[in-house]
């Protein structure tokens, strides 16, 4: 082996206090503003339980975690409002604009807040008979499209309603269909505050809407020692090594700018990030193939082997969730390559459950820490 292609979340970089964080102020920020249930001195969603949807292996994209949070909490607020079904659906009608869209939302919380449903009654209500823990159990590496599909049946069969009615009451009130620019407001709260003012208009070329300020990605801090990288290089014999990510370019580099130029040790042209992602399920939409290409799905790893590696070779691939060993697995089976999987529980909530679910998928190696990479090799070359 003398590639290693990495995951910068949780390997390269610290976002323990970036993208978790906006995963939870996003969710509050929701429900307390856009809904309008009021101020709560708890999170409605802690860090840890932000990791029990990533061990679900479907949820690498953390805008689609966040939606999927939001949408387990609309549902819950939807159940509790069964007996308020007439006006549940009253509130369905018609499309309208932004403003049309943010005051559908007032309207519900208004009357989730009559029947007593406030934030604290919110919060409780995460530890009842369809709890939140429930709910991240019961879904699978497909991550979103699962999350939307438990969702629907458990207002199916609530409301006694359609599939097509349960699917619209989620949709409506949760605004995560469409793109940052239009009406996508959990995604554009999320870029917002998670990016800055600066950073947000210079990635989006637009103005905040809703939060200007200091972003979360100041907060974000190397994790791998370029000391580790020399060791690999100068005493192992590694050539290449490569990113496949689902996190923005314009986002990583100038986190691995700001620390001692780890950038220079990475091939970049040949790594892969969301844009490019994007692009590649662009292309297929144009042929008419509905791709999801994010992982656990291996494409941006494949992609990058082909551009840094001998066909037919071993290269590493490190990272720190479920979805990534999946994609390690799958990139093995389906290539030409052998592909061997590296988990690093560094930045897990919970360490023994990361374990268990890295064990679970038979994950090649597992470490503590990605420092520890050369650590690993050098005993393994001494065997």
């Amino acid at each position: 082996m003398k590639s290693l292609i990495f995951d910068c979340d949780g390997v390269l970089v610290d976002v323990s206090e970036s993208f978790r964080a906006a995963i939870i102020k996003t969710t509050n920020w929701y429900f307390k503003e856009l809904i309008g249930l009021g101020k709560i001195s708890e999170d409605l969603i802690t860090t840890e339980e932000t990791g029990f949807f990533k061990n679900s292996g479907g949820f690498n994209n953390d805008w689609y975690l966040t939606y999927g949070v939001i949408l387990y909490f609309v549902s819950l607020l939807v159940i509790h409002l069964k007996n308020q079904k007439e006006k549940i659906l009253a509130l369905l009608k018609g499309n309208g604009d932004l403003n049309s869209k943010l005051s559908r939302l007032k309207e519900f919380g208004d009357l989730c807040k009559s029947n007593g449903l406030g934030s604290f009654k919110l919060f409780s209500s995460r530890f009842g008979e369809w709890s939140l823990k429930d709910f991240v159990d019961s879904l699978d590496a497909r991550g979103l499209p699962s999350a939307e599909e438990k969702a629907t049946k458990k207002l199916i069969k609530s409301l006694g309603i359609t599939r097509d009615k349960a699917s619209e009451i989620l949709e409506k009130l949760c605004l995560y269909r469409g793109t940052i620019f239009d009406f996508n407001i959990i995604k554009r709260f999320f870029e917002e505050i998670y990016s800055g003012n600066e950073v947000f208009e210079k990635v989006y070329g637009i103005k905040p809407l809703f939060y200007s300020g200091t972003g979360l990605i100041e907060n974000e801090k190397l994790i791998l020692k370029k000391e580790v990288l020399d060791t690999l290089i100068q005493d192992l014999g590694f050539l290449r090594f490569g990113i496949a990510s689902g996190r923005l370019r314009s986002q990583t580099l100038p986190v691995l700018r700001k620390y001692e130029n780890l950038e220079s040790y990475f091939d970049l042209d040949s790594s892969i990030f969301l844009e490019d992602i994007m692009s590649a399920e662009e292309a297929f939409r144009s042929k008419g193939v509905d791709a999801n290409l994010e992982k656990p799905d291996p494409y941006s790893l494949l992609k990058v082997a082909e551009r840094i590696n001998p066909p037919g070779q071993i290269f590493g691939y490190v990272g720190d969730t479920a979805s990534d060993i999946i994609a390690a697995k799958r990139a093995d089976e389906q290539s030409k390559y052998s592909v061997v999987s590296i988990g690093v529980l560094c930045f897990a909530s919970d360490i023994k459950t990361l374990t268990k679910k890295f064990l679970s998928l038979d994950a090649d190696i597992i470490l503590p820490s990605p420092n520890d990479l050369s650590f690993l090799f050098t005993n393994l070359e001494m065997m």
